[in-house]
């Protein structure tokens, strides 16, 4: 049961029984007081349950607020509040009539209502500034003034129920719990109230006072009795039953209101309620002489036969009671089917049918119902007519589907969105018992017709229900179709004919299927729920949109698997804006080319696109929410920026804040016009609340956090699948928890050096890397549930994950942070993080350092699961931006060149057969590896396979793999002029390919709003060369000089002829500084798919096989010294090949590489 139902269950409970107890005819001033008190606590329940039921007021625990929005919620809140203050001076005064005391009723309701007044003007808005209905008023549940007289009210109620003390005593024991409330508030935090601290300090100081000046007269009472000789010890009675169940009432009501707010805990709300309604009839039921009490006074006086006298004789009353309904409904019902004459059954069944129309049409309310369309001849057009319906039925759904703008929906505890497209749902129907002709009554035929028409009409217009019939016609020149509604429209449309003849199955079917989609769009362009879209009247505009939206929807759904469907966001681009074009008023059409161009990394341009929309359509609510989301995630729709090129600069604070101000009008905006639009509502207010987090108004933030969450929440089983509405309500949740965490953050805990933890690691200017810091909240206990609510919901979601274990982890518990360990794309995530921070470092020692980490947490992931592709590639393109970053730091060693080199191997082997846009990105890494150990012609096998294969489109997201190509053709032509070893016009053809590609992406870029590549006119100059692949600085870079024992004899391989011209491979010798051959060490090869290792100096002479062919190429192998446990015992050298003279003559193929030890 929800809030409300439980809520006005209470009311309802509360308001019959102070009814009942008014109505009592022998009622006492106890009685009728505490009747108008049990009325009074049903009245505010009722006025709290409105705020509730459309989900206005919002009760935070854990900030020890309520919240509203909008002044007719503000001013329930307010009568609430004074309402509240009333009931307890009233329920004060009942009580003291109860004990026989005096009355002071106009003192305690005064003084009741003075506090409640006073109280119910410290509403203060968050927002002061807005509209009205949108205005956000929290209260301070806190706030001392209320909470004292409550205190007073509760604590004298108590004793005198229980006839306790002296009302000397009494207030001794009010001012002892007001201190301890005191205490409470100022333990916490953070106070909604700006004053409610200086108010219980003030509290405190005078609550001491009395306390002192109570326990001072107290003392002086007592030894004035004892001079008297009247002292006596305090003589404690054991309560009566009556005291009893009166005190547990009391303190059950009592409970229930303070018991989340003391101990911040989320108890469910039923249960609250339900303890306030036992305590509360228990009061009432004593307080009133009900069965209860009697009960009491049974069993105190040990009447327990005749309670079980009593017991009996009630259910036998209720027993005849129910008999007698019984029976009645019996005979009604068997006169109902009993036969008569043939008027009365008659009767009976127009009664029937009219009854069964009525229900029937009730799920049809806004709905279009489709009658089978007649046609003008038996022949052919028969044929159309009878399919027509059917066609019409489903273009109609088709376009219903289509014509809807997508949800803006949260997408993980990132902060990120994605779009879902959902249909209204017309469903278009059949009607029902449209095949019943007539129906037989005593013998006499009756048309159903005449007995459901005059009750179908009416119910129709009540329930805007439109029926259409039509005719489709046909003659010798085209098909016509002519359609009406009951609402009284007509539509039209026609297709030529192909000279077929009338009766051509063929032809039949596609006219039906052509004039089906003309009138369907007629249909829906004249319906009035697709006016709030922007719906266009255009034919042509329509064509062009409909083509748009199936190109994007082909990219949304294949565009990780296929990088060809970015040439189908292109094509959907440009049928979005020529929509536009035919008609400029087409909102729709401007609102999807705003999502295309979001995806294709043009903000700017998406940005006009959404305000085009909504100037041709200011009540288009989906375009304020996506216009809102789009700008307050601005800058992050820029596509990342390639290893080569620095991280796009982020918007001024000015700029940004503008943006993120007016996405907040924007939403407010949106929630004012998606009243009927659950969906968008949800969605704005979670916008709102990402606001709220970014301007650290974290009141703010959990109201409409919270209001978001509720909205997902209630929202329906099919509407939440289709939406993956538990996702966005677990964002919700996680902002909420993450709004109680920064709200008051007390400090900052370190993690231990050998611990791990999924917080970044920070490092400083000096290349020092800080321990890794968990932020210590006052709320973390709090925060921590709505973490795991989250994670039930969203069990995958990394960053809801990371929050939940370093909350755990601050309050002692380690084990979530130990499980998050064990993910590999926990570790991912953070290495991710780390490479994005090293980009964008100002100097060596911060990148090196920060890739490092990278290089730490991603070779984890490698670890706990050697599958993990997007791992495998993050290693590896890590290894390439660090190398083309920063070419002359002493890092990264060889030792990482060689585990990025054979991840990127292993990632392309995972995908070799995907053909996919995974295996472009994974191959091009590969590629950019070997340009970064300044092996370009190996390089270019790679890259050129991708372009060759139609791995990648021509789309500027792909202009990097373009970039590496040209970069290695350039790289192999550098080294290999400087080798004098490869033919020119080779060298000038990998020059005039490379210029080709940089030329190309300089066009790509052209007509799109940031050129990152043009922007940096040096990495599209055929001239400039990066220092990581030419040879000359690799080779200083690659080789790792302090573990160098052995050098290459004159640096250089030597070359012979081996007696098989179709054989190209290595061999390799060793000697020590007395030149004495060594046995004990291998030679290690790789490069071009190649990678061998054979021991030196053995006899007979082993050898690396190359390849069958010769052939000239610089750069492409690699060769090293190895001790016999694999590490270098020399630096990586170049060998150079070359082809045969002629096949029969081959003096080079034979590469032999001879090691001399230098220390």
């Amino acid at each position: 049961m929800s809030w409300i139902g439980v809520g006005l269950l209470a009311a309802g409970i509360l308001a019959a029984q102070g009814i009942s107890t008014l109505m009592r005819q022998d009622r006492t001033p106890e009685v009728r007081f505490f009747g108008a008190l049990t009325l009074l606590l049903a009245g505010l329940g009722l006025v709290a349950c409105g705020p509730l039921f459309v989900g206005r007021l919002v009760l935070s625990p854990e900030l020890g607020t309520v919240m509203v929005e909008g002044s007719l919620a503000r001013f329930a809140l307010a009568v609430g509040i004074a309402g509240g203050c009333v009931a307890g001076g009233l329920g004060w005064h009942v009580a003291r009539l109860g004990a026989g005391w005096a009355s002071r009723l106009p003192w305690l309701l005064g003084v009741g209502a003075g506090v409640g007044v006073v109280a119910a003007t410290r509403l203060l808005p968050f927002n002061p500034d807005d509209a009205a209905t949108l205005r956000v008023y929290a209260y301070d549940l806190w706030w001392p003034v209320p909470l004292i007289w409550l205190s007073v009210c509760v604590v004298d109620t108590a004793l005198i129920v229980l006839r306790a003390g002296s009302t000397l005593w009494r207030w001794w024991a009010a001012t002892i719990l007001i201190s301890a409330i005191g205490f409470r508030a100022l333990a916490r935090p953070t106070l909604v109230d700006p004053t409610s601290r200086a108010l219980w300090l003030a509290a405190l100081v005078g609550s001491g006072l009395s306390a002192l000046g109570l326990t001072v007269t107290c003392a002086r009472r007592a030894i004035l009795a004892h001079r008297e000789g009247t002292l006596h010890a305090p003589s404690l009675k054991r309560p009566t039953l009556r005291q009893s169940i009166l005190l547990t009432g009391l303190t059950l009501v009592s409970l229930s209101v303070i018991f989340p707010f003391v101990f911040y805990l989320n108890v469910d709300t039923a249960l609250l309620l339900a303890m306030f309604i036992i305590g509360w009839t228990l009061i009432a039921e004593l307080t009133e002489g009900g069965p209860l009490q009697k009960l009491a006074q049974t069993i105190v006086t040990a009447e327990v036969p005749h309670a079980r006298v009593l017991l009996a004789e009630w259910w036998r009353q209720v027993r005849a009671r129910l008999t007698g309904w019984a029976q009645g409904l019996g005979a009604h019902l068997k006169g109902l089917v009993s036969p008569g004459s043939w008027p009365a059954a008659l009767l009976r069944v127009i009664a029937l049918v009219v009854a069964l129309v009525v229900l029937s049409e009730i799920p049809n309310s806004g709905k279009t119902i489709i009658e089978p369309f007649n046609a003008s001849r038996p022949t052919g057009p028969d044929k159309v007519g009878r399919a027509f319906s059917d066609r019409l039925f489903h273009d109609l759904g088709l376009l219903d589907q289509q014509l809807q703008p997508s949800v803006v929906t949260p997408e993980g505890g990132a902060g990120k969105i994605r779009y879902v497209t959902m249909g209204v749902g017309t469903g278009m129907t059949n009607a029902a018992l449209g095949e019943i002709k007539d129906i037989a009554v005593a013998g006499v035929h009756i048309p159903l017709t005449l007995l459901v028409a005059p009750v179908q009409g009416p119910m129709h217009a009540l329930l805007n229900v439109r029926v259409i019939t039509g005719n489709v016609e046909a003659d010798r020149r085209s098909y016509t179709v002519l359609a009406s509604a009951s609402t009284g429209m007509t539509w039209t449309a026609s297709v030529p004919r192909d000279g077929s003849k009338v009766a051509d199955t063929s032809a039949a079917d596609d006219a039906a299927t052509d004039l089906a989609e003309r009138l369907a769009f007629k249909i829906i362009s004249t319906d009035r729920r697709f006016t709030p879209l922007g719906m266009t009247t255009s034919w042509d505009a329509f064509q062009a949109f409909r083509e748009g939206l199936e190109a994007w929807s082909d990219f949304k759904a294949r565009n990780e698997a296929d990088a060809q469907t970015y040439d189908g966001l292109t094509r959907a681009i440009a049928r979005f804006q020529e929509a536009t074009k035919q008609d400029p008023a087409f909102a729709l059409a401007h609102y999807r080319l705003g999502v295309a161009l979001e995806d294709d990394g043009q903000p700017m341009a998406a940005a006009q696109a959404f305000r085009a929309a909504l100037s041709a359509d200011p009540h288009f609510v989906a375009g304020y929410n996506a216009l809102a989301y789009h700008l307050f995630f601005f800058d992050d729709y820029y596509y990342a920026t390639a290893a080569a090129l620095p991280p796009k600069a982020p918007s001024t604070e000015v700029a940004r804040q503008a943006r993120r101000d007016e996405a907040r009008a924007l939403w407010q905006r949106a929630i004012l016009l998606a009243e009927g639009d659950a969906q968008t509502k949800a969605s704005a207010y979670y916008g709102l609340c990402r606001y709220a987090l970014e301007a650290r108004q974290f009141g703010a933030a959990y109201f409409y956090c919270t209001r978001a969450g509720k909205i997902y929440a209630e929202l329906s089983r099919e509407v939440l699948s289709a939406l993956r509405g538990r996702d966005a309500e677990a964002s919700a949740l996680n902002a909420l928890g993450v709004a109680l965490e920064l709200s008051d953050a007390l400090h900052e805990d370190s993690v231990a050096e050998d611990e791990w933890s999924c917080q970044a690691r920070e490092v400083a200017a000096s290349g020092t890397v800080k321990r890794a810091t968990i932020t210590h909240s006052w709320y973390a206990a709090t925060a921590l549930p709505y973490y795991r609510r989250a994670i039930a919901l969203q069990p995958n979601d990394l960053t809801v994950q990371c929050n939940a274990a370093s909350t755990a982890y601050v309050l002692g518990d380690t084990h979530p942070m130990r499980a998050l360990e064990s993910l590999a794309a926990a570790h991912r995530t953070l290495a991710d993080g780390y490479r994005e921070s090293a980009k964008g470092a100002g100097s060596d020692t911060v990148a090196s350092a920060s890739y490092r980490l990278a290089l730490e947490q991603y070779q984890r992931a490698i670890e706990l699961d050697p599958a993990d592709v997007v791992s495998l590639n993050g290693y590896a393109y890590a290894f390439w931006s660090w190398r083309l970053g920063w070419p002359a730091s002493r890092e990264p060693t060889t030792a990482m060149a060689e585990s990025a080199e054979a991840h990127a191997r292993s990632a392309v082997t995972l995908t070799a057969t995907q053909r996919s846009a995974l295996e472009a990105i994974v191959r091009s890494t590969l590629g950019e590896v070997l340009l970064a150990e300044a092996r370009p012609h190996e390089a270019i096998v790679e890259l050129r396979y991708i372009l060759d294969h139609n791995l990648a489109p021509k789309h500027a997201s792909y202009d990097e793999l373009r970039w590496d190509l040209a970069e290695a053709d350039l790289c192999a032509a550098h080294n290999d002029e400087d080798a004098r070893l490869t033919d020119s016009r080779h060298i000038q053809a990998m020059k005039m390919e490379a210029g080709e590609l940089l030329e190309g992406i300089r066009h790509n870029e052209e007509p799109r709003e940031f050129r990152p590549f043009s922007n940096a006119p040096r990495r599209l100059d055929p001239a400039h060369t990066q220092l990581a692949c030419q040879r000359r600085f690799a080779l200083q870079s690659v080789g790792d000089s302090a573990e160098t024992w052995f050098r290459l004899l004159e640096g250089r391989p030597h070359y012979s002829a081996y007696k098989i011209c179709r054989w190209l491979g290595v061999l390799g010798d060793a000697y020590d500084g007395s030149l004495e051959p060594l046995d004990s060490l291998w030679l290690h090869v790789w490069g071009s798919g190649v990678d061998g290792r054979i021991r030196v100096g053995d006899a007979p002479r082993d050898a690396i096989f190359l390849s069958y062919t010769p052939r000239n190429s610089h750069g492409e192998y690699l060769a090293r010294l190895e001790n016999a446990a694999g590490g270098p015992a020399s630096g990586a050298y170049e060998i150079a090949t070359f082809a045969n003279d002629r096949p029969d003559r081959c003096p080079r193929n034979q590469i032999e590489l001879t090691f001399i030890r230098e220390r």
